[in-house]
């Protein structure tokens, strides 16, 4: 999808990932997503040779900042328990 003529992804968490938890992600979380570096980023796009659904440099940040989520959650459980 293009916004204000700029390429723009929303990313959606699927499977067993989808009932689990929902992501917040805030200017801070995004600063080191590898998109913003990225040399192909025009080429980029469904369906083409660069695809964010088959990046593994995107994967690797989206499980990254899951767990860190997860730790973020664990730690707030763990504060609300004892």
């Amino acid at each position: 999808m293009t916004v204000g003529g700029r390429k723009t992804y929303k990313l959606y968490p699927v499977g067993a990932a989808a009932a689990r938890f929902t992501v917040q992600v805030g200017v801070a979380s995004i600063l080191d997503i590898p998109c913003a570096t990225c040399p192909h980023l025009l080429e980029c796009g469904a369906g083409g040779f660069y695809d964010p659904s088959t990046c593994a440099l995107l994967e690797l940040w989206l499980r990254r900042e899951a767990a860190r989520l997860r730790q973020t959650q664990q730690a707030q459980q763990a504060q609300q328990a004892g």
